[in-house]
């Protein structure tokens, strides 16, 4: 469980501070594009909705040899957790863009999420628990 709340956490940070992070050099900006802009750019294009094995292996690999490394007793179940809460949340946000979303819940889920590509103003960020945008007041409220 520690390591799903860690993702949770992981998921909202990182989509709201480094993923859409401005930078002012030509190679920051670039960086950030690779990153996830270029998602923005194109949100309907399967290919861009999930993070390719090529860099998600890497970086699944940095996190849990920093699990192991962490003085935490259990890091191979923390970080299943945490893969559980990634694998989790790739399903729903390809979903989000490349389904018709069927059932009440993935159909909140794909509402709040494509508010962040098509809203005039920045937020709703966290992909799988809409309520860390209220908690962190980066809901998007529509009229």
């Amino acid at each position: 469980m520690a390591g799903l709340l860690v993702w949770l956490l992981f998921e909202y940070v990182a989509h709201r501070y480094l993923f859409h992070l401005s930078l002012s050099s030509v190679m920051g900006r670039h960086l950030i594009f690779l990153i996830h802009g270029n998602h923005h750019e194109d949100p309907k294009d399967p290919l861009r909705s999930i993070m390719p094995l090529t860099v998600s292996l890497p970086l699944g690999f940095l996190i849990w040899f920093s699990w192991c490394h962490s003085g935490i007793p259990a890091h191979d179940s923390a970080f299943f957790g945490f893969a559980a809460g990634y694998t989790v949340y790739d399903t729903v946000h390809w979903s989000c863009h490349q389904t018709s979303s069927r059932g009440r819940l993935a159909r909140v889920l794909r509402k709040h999420h494509l508010l962040h590509h098509h809203a005039p103003i920045h937020g709703n960020y966290a992909t799988t628990v809409p309520l860390l945008d209220r908690i962190f007041r980066t809901h998007i409220k529509i009229r």
